[in-house]
């Protein structure tokens, strides 16, 4: 009897420590809608242009605050702010778009965040 619960008590064991270092399944690819194929932006994109030039506008603003107001306080919770949302937005188009128009995508995307207002 005594054998037969040492097994069972090493088979679990053993099972448990499969599962907890055992690699993660690769995640599938990801597949782009057949709706945005052959595509390189979406039909809202005259809205997200407005929205880069704003928000292009909105970090210049940020950039011009004096240099003392940056080191300290509000201000500088609002310089950091400023900034970080502005490479938020941008590192998350970079992402998405590839993902929703492939290629193509991948291009326009890169382009557009390449100005020299960038």
């Amino acid at each position: 009897m005594n054998r037969t619960w040492l097994l069972l008590w090493a088979v679990v064991v053993g099972l448990v420590a499969a599962w907890t270092f055992a690699p993660a399944a690769a995640p599938p690819p990801p597949q782009i809608p057949e709706a945005n194929r052959g595509k390189a932006f979406g039909s809202s994109e005259d809205i997200a242009v407005q929205s880069r030039i704003v928000l292009r506008e909105a970090t210049l603003k940020t950039l011009e605050q004096p240099w003392g107001e940056r080191c300290a306080g509000e201000g500088r919770k609002a310089f950091i702010a400023g900034v970080g949302h502005y490479y938020y937005v941008r590192q998350n188009s970079m992402e998405l778009h590839p993902r929703y128009f492939g290629e193509l995508g991948a291009a326009y995307i890169a382009k557009q965040w390449s100005t020299t207002d960038d």
